[in-house]
């Protein structure tokens, strides 16, 4: 080893290449070892120690008293750069000069920390390599490259840059930088130490991999991006921000493809997914998080959170939202075959904002459920298309179209307007005053499920269909009928509507069924209803109804009564037709069908079908050749209002000309006749028959079977042929004939002189109907005249023809 030796005065003293002790002694000397491991003494005076170039070895500088430096005279490049304590002593300034200190490439290993004061510094570069770097008492800037690098900054504000590979750095006191950008992430150790520490972003990343966790993120506070770009690789990259405390210059994170997972800071995160089936974590603060396509998983967690949807980035997406109140947010319109918000995938997410936005179905077999969501805002229509598609709302008022196709729309709760669209569709309000909206030609054999609340179906337009049904089979819950001062009617064929499962309707106008052969069930209030041309039935049913035939033949029926009706077709104005059917207007009605209870139903002077359904019922053709079928129950007609006798005849199941203006009648199941006020010729038939000739001289005949037979006044002749009968001669002179059975005559006071014709004596016996005047035997006058006996009593004189005196006997008597 040479030795050198300055003397008092300053000196220019310069090593060789092998390891020297140069000593300056006193004075500023400027001392440069050169190559070799050199030991150089500054002594007394402000001593400079030159270094450059390849003028390295691992030298000890000790600078004695006065201010000395370290100069740099060149760029320099080693593998080694130790000014650490041990190497500096003394010494308390390195002067960069502003040239450049590089690495080699290597495992290089830089110490400067024996140093209190930079000058001229440029930043150090370690290039390659593993290397290992401890910065001064001031402010460090080094960039450790490639590899895997431990940068300790020490005391200062210091730049720390890992560069590639997986770096350890160690800010220490101060406020610290911690560059990353480019692809210069691997998985990080930050340590700030002190002070308030940053990670900064220098430029746009493209990374797979981004670990910002509290296992690597310790005492650093801020991740600045510095409005930089950070983003996936298309795989399944990993971003995890969660050691960072606060976050400046943010700019959305974008994860691209790939299945990836995000885990944010402690503020407010904002990052995309892209494609794939990514995991995104915002931690506490209000966060952004869009899953886009894939079936993504969504934590908000703390905060109050956004979960941004839009466009075509549906999956089947999991959104939690943690605590605070957290939003799904449409960005823009969608059209997507599967919307899930349901309590299965939305958890602790409250509202839904449509911002306005349109949703719609493919046209496909759609599947939506917002049944998750709390509450919306900015709520539009969602159109669904055509499809089988099925809706699920949320607890709030839902607003969906099905569009055409077989559609199950669910509203839930809340006030909701469903509508069905064309399709046989099922549309269930759920709780709530839900509106179901019909117009147009959206009609198939829909279900209307109203449940709790007051529910209305709406007309939106005029409605011309072929099938209107809203009935009990096709509606639960549904109160109401809006018909919005729109039209509804018929489109000229056979038509078929029913609203009887309507309770309420508002804003009514006249239901024109138009040609064809039409039917209409009204509901439970008053309808106004024109069945236009053709052969319509038309079924008003409770409320004051007015229904008008048109041309055709065309039938009401009050078969849904629940007591007997009373209706006369000869009247135009309103009438009260008993039972619960309220009181008609009938227009134009050519037939009826009574209820299952007694009706009296009369007709007009067309030819009607009076039919009585169930029930004992009396029916009055009029004028014209009608149908007048009884039904079940023991039935009559009547032909009180003919101008002329009638014939009628009960066993005839043809058509048969009446006579006295009623027309030609075809009687179907018949029991009894009332007759005309006129000469009437009345036939029963071979069951128990009630036959009432009324006035004049009129002829009765039973027939087989129990009959009770009428004569009214008059000379009648009674015939009640074979059965147990019961004959009324009544007022006028009758003769009497009660055949084979057991016959009773009825007689009064004042009912003039009869006859009795083929008496059997011991079957037959005679009513008397003397109140407290005539009710013995011995009130009885009966004497023999012509070889008959003749019972007289009140004016009444009963000829049995051919029975003697002998042969009658208070047994032959009854006394009412």
């Amino acid at each position: 080893m040479a030795t050198i030796d300055g003397t008092s005065a300053s000196e220019t003293l310069v090593g060789g290449s092998d390891s020297d002790l140069i000593n300056g002694y006193a004075g500023n000397d400027t001392i440069t070892g050169d190559g070799g491991n050199d030991t150089m003494y500054g002594g007394t005076g402000n001593d400079y120690f030159r270094i450059g170039g390849t003028s390295f070895g691992t030298d000890i500088f000790n600078g004695g008293d006065g201010a000395d430096a370290i100069y740099l005279t060149a760029d320099v490049t080693v593998s080694q750069l130790l000014l650490d304590s041990a190497h500096v002593i003394s010494t308390e300034t390195l002067d960069f000069n502003y040239s450049d200190i590089s690495g080699t490439g290597g495992n290089d290993v830089f110490d400067i920390s024996g140093i209190i004061t930079v000058n001229g510094y440029r930043r150090m570069y370690l290039q390659d390599g593993n290397d290992r770097f401890t910065g001064y008492q001031g402010n460090d800037n080094v960039d450790g490259g490639a590899g895997v690098d431990t940068l300790i900054g020490n005391s200062g504000s210091d730049t720390l840059i890992g560069g590639g590979g997986n770096d350890s750095m160690l800010g220490g006191s101060g406020n610290d930088y911690f560059f990353i950008g480019g692809t210069d992430t691997g998985t990080d150790i930050y340590n700030g130490g002190d002070g308030a520490d940053t990670i900064y972003l220098t430029s746009d990343i493209n990374t797979s991999r981004l670990q910002l966790s509290s296992a690597n993120v310790i005492s650093t506070e801020t991740l600045d991006f510095n409005y930089s770009d950070i983003s996936g690789t298309g795989g399944g990259d990993i971003f995890d921000i969660s050691g960072i405390t606060t976050v400046n210059g943010y700019r959305r994170m974008y994860l691209q493809d790939g299945n990836d997972r995000f885990t944010g800071y402690q503020g407010n995160d904002n990052v995309d997914g892209g494609a794939g089936n990514d995991t995104l974590i915002g931690n506490s603060g209000s966060d952004t998080l869009i899953g886009s396509g894939g079936n993504d998983q969504l934590l908000g967690m703390s905060g109050n959170d956004y979960f941004y949807i839009g466009g075509n980035d549906f999956g089947s997406d999991t959104y939690i939202g943690g605590e605070g109140q957290d939003i799904i947010y449409l960005t823009s319109d969608i059209t997507t075959s599967q919307f899930l918000l349901t309590s299965a995938n939305v958890i602790s997410a409250e509202t839904l904002d449509f911002n306005y936005s349109d949703i719609s179905g493919t046209g496909g077999n759609d599947v939506f459920s917002i049944s998750g969501i709390t509450s919306v805002i900015g709520y539009r229509i969602i159109y669904l298309q055509d499809g089988a598609d099925s809706f699920t709302g949320y607890l709030g008022n839902d607003y969906v179209d099905g569009g055409s196709g077989n559609d199950t729309l669910l509203g839930g709760a809340g006030n909701d307007t469903l509508i069905g669209g064309s399709g046989n569709d099922v549309l269930n309000g759920g709780t709530g005053n839900d509106y179901f909206y019909i117009g147009g030609n959206d009609f198939g054999s829909d279900r209307y499920v109203g449940y709790d609340g007051s529910d209305t179906i709406y007309m939106t337009s005029d409605i011309n269909v072929s099938r209107f049904v809203l009935t009990s089979g096709n509606m639960i819950g549904i109160e109401s009928l809006d018909f919005a001062y729109r039209d509804l009617g018929g489109t000229g064929g056979n038509d078929f509507f029913d609203i009887s499962g309507i309770q309420y309707t508002y804003s009514y106008r006249w239901i024109e069924l138009q040609d064809g052969n039409d039917y209409f069930r009204g509901y439970q209030g008053s309808d106004y209803v024109d069945g236009g041309a053709g052969n319509d039935t038309l079924i008003g049913g409770a409320g004051n109804d007015s229904l008008r035939g048109g041309s055709g033949t065309d039938t009401v029926t009050y078969a849904t009564s629940r007591s007997g009706i009373r209706v006369d077709l000869s009247l135009t104005t309103s009438q009260a037709l008993g039972g619960n059917e309220g009181a008609d207007t009938l227009e134009s009605i050519e037939n009826v069908i009574g209820s299952n209870y007694s009706d009296r139903i009369t007709g007009n002077a067309s030819a009607n079908l009076l039919v009585g359904y169930g029930g004992n019922d009396t029916l009055e053709g009029g004028a014209g050749n009608d149908t007048l079928n009884g039904g079940t129950g023991l039935d009559t007609v009547v032909y009180t209002s003919a101008n002329a006798g009638v014939i009628v005849n009960l066993n005839q199941t043809s058509a048969q000309n009446v006579g006295g203006g009623m027309g030609i009648d075809l009687l179907v199941g018949i029991e009894h006749v009332t007759g005309s006020n006129y000469d009437d010729r009345l036939l029963g038939s071979g069951g128990a028959n009630i036959l009432n000739a009324g006035n004049r001289n009129d002829v009765v005949i039973g027939a087989a079977g129990n009959d009770v037979l009428y004569g009214g006044t008059g000379n009648d002749t009674l015939d009640g042929g074979t059965g147990n009968d019961v004959l009324w001669g009544q007022a006028g002179n009758d003769i009497l004939t009660g055949g084979t059975g057991a016959d009773q005559f009825v007689f009064q006071a004042g009912y003039g002189s009869d006859q009795i014709r083929g008496w059997e004596n011991g079957s037959d016996h005679i009513v008397i109907r003397g109140g407290t005047t005539y009710d013995e035997f011995s009130d009885l006058t009966i004497r023999s005249v012509g070889g008959h006996a003749v019972v007289s009593f009140g004016g009444t004189s009963i000829t049995l023809v051919g029975v003697s005196v002998a042969q009658v006997d208070a047994s032959d008597f009854q006394f009412v």
